[in-house]
């Protein structure tokens, strides 16, 4: 079972908190995901953190996996930086950025510094039986390319 819950105005120590319940992990390491995605911010005023908790037959009572997805849209001023926080954080965990900016370009030609939205969310995916994951969640500019901030 999966359940997904937004957490309106959280603070990086709440989102520690949410982590916190999946045994094993080093919930500060969400922190620090958090506090790179969002720019430093301490709490997430705009649009919510969204958390997927994800329960199996083997454990009912703790989560197997949490995973904490960052609308990073909303805390970025513009592609470019949502770009450099995405990057951080896969090179952090020896993920492939020329593939980052492979999948980018095969999306938009404009330079990632006009506009924000792009890149909307990013994620970071632990589970109790495997390292890591990070996911950058790309969302089409269909209709529009909104300015930055």
């Amino acid at each position: 079972m999966k359940l997904y819950i937004a957490h309106h105005g959280f603070s990086v120590e709440e989102a520690e908190a949410v982590a916190g319940l999946l045994p094993g992990g080093d919930p500060r390491r969400v922190g620090d995901f958090c506090r790179t995605i969002g720019g430093g911010a301490r709490r997430f005023d705009g649009l919510p953190l969204v958390s997927c908790l994800s329960f199996t037959r083997r454990d009912r009572e703790r989560p197997s996996g949490h995973t904490l997805h960052v609308p990073v849209r909303d805390y970025a001023r513009d592609d470019r930086v949502a770009r450099d926080r995405a990057a951080a954080v896969l090179g952090a965990r020896g993920g492939d950025t020329a593939l980052l900016d492979k999948a980018l370009a095969a999306m938009t030609s404009r330079r990632l510094s006009d506009g924000v939205g792009l890149i909307s969310y990013v994620s970071l995916a632990r589970s109790t039986g495997g390292p890591p994951r990070v996911t950058v969640y790309l969302s089409p500019e269909a209709y529009a390319v909104h300015p930055p901030h």
